[in-house]
């Protein structure tokens, strides 16, 4: 049978290139491999897509983030 992974997360993003690549697989709409990585060490490894891409925050502050990703 076919299994499906989804995985919902926020908070900070710890540097440029790692938004910049979530954004852009967010609007392009297609799968992109990721391998995400838990506060435990464990990880999962897989082609997922961005179905949710939210960011917020103020004025030169911080940038937070809330996204929601599809296998």
């Amino acid at each position: 049978g076919q299994r499906q992974m989804v995985i919902e997360g926020a908070g900070l993003f710890t540097d440029a290139a790692s938004e910049s690549r979530a954004r852009s697989c967010a609007f392009a709409g297609d799968g992109s491999n990721f391998r995400l990585y838990f506060g435990n060490g464990d990880y999962v490894q897989g082609r997922f897509m961005i179905t949710r891409y939210e960011r917020s925050g103020a004025h030169d502050a911080e940038q937070f983030y809330a996204m929601r990703m599809e296998s």
